[in-house]
Parts: structure tokens; sequence; C-alpha cells
């Protein structure tokens, strides 16, 4: 059984639940990519002016996304590769990038890339975080929903 609750994760997961039903549907059966969750939650935080926590939080989050996504390693190498000014081996992937990470550059990309690689080196928590990771936070969301459920009758 799991312990962890992934927070940062699950925060997102339930800000979409509430403000975008369609997009939390899609992301968690896999039809949408973490690309599209961050550009949304960019959207409800934007500020010019990001405080460097709300940054460094939102780039937790933003790695977070990528490790869910089907081809999430062969997406971490394509980072790589642009990060050593290597030619892409699967440039496709890189359409998954958020519009904040496209248009920030390569401190960001070094950024995401460390954040990504250290969870894979290490045993962080973000180490266990992939696509079930999605499905099993959005499981607990739903047993959140059903005491209300009952509420309601």
């Amino acid at each position: 059984m799991r312990k962890f609750m992934f927070p940062h994760l699950l925060s997102v997961l339930i800000i979409l639940r509430l403000k975008n039903q369609a997009l939390y549907q899609g992301f968690i059966k896999g039809d949408r990519r973490g690309s599209e969750v961050m550009d949304y939650i960019d959207k409800l935080v934007f500020d010019e002016e990001l405080d460097s926590d709300l940054n460094d939080y939102l780039d937790l989050i933003e790695a977070g996304l990528y490790l869910t996504q089907a081809q999430s390693q062969a997406f971490v190498t394509q980072l790589g590769l642009i990060w050593k000014k290597e030619p892409l081996t699967h440039p496709e992937y890189l359409e998954d990038l958020s519009e904040r990470t496209k248009k920030s550059g390569e401190e960001k990309l070094k950024k995401l890339l460390q954040i990504i690689e250290r969870s894979y080196q290490d045993n962080s928590y973000q180490n266990l975080v992939t696509r079930s990771t999605i499905g099993y936070l959005s499981g607990l969301i739903e047993l959140l929903e059903i005491p209300q459920q009952r509420q309601q009758r």
C-alpha cells in the first residue's frame, strides 16, 4: 500500500478537479499531457515576477508532471541532449514542454533536468512518481468526494 500522498501533484489534481473537469479527466486517463496541465496552472497563477519560492514550487510540479508521462525517460533524454547541444533523436517529445519552459530558455531546461535527474538518482519521493501515481492520486480524490455525496442525500 502506498503511504505517500505526493503533495505537489495532489494539490494540482485537486485544483484541476475543482476548476477544469475536462482537463482533469483527460489527464488522469492519459489523453492530455503534463504540459497542458502546466499551461493551465500557469494561467491561474500568472505573474511576470513570480516569487522565487512559487517559481521553484511550479518547477517541481512541472518536473513531476513530466515524470508521469508515458514516454518520460525518452523525454528526459531529449532535455539532456538540448542541454548538451547535441542533435535530438526524438524531437517530437519536446512538443510536450509547457509554454513557460519553451519561453524560458536553457536555464529553465537545466533546472527541470536537474530536478528530474535527481529524482532518478536518489531515493527521493519523485523517484516514485510514474503514470500510475496519477491513478492513485485521482482515486484518493474520488474517495474524498464520497462522504460529501452522502451528506448531500
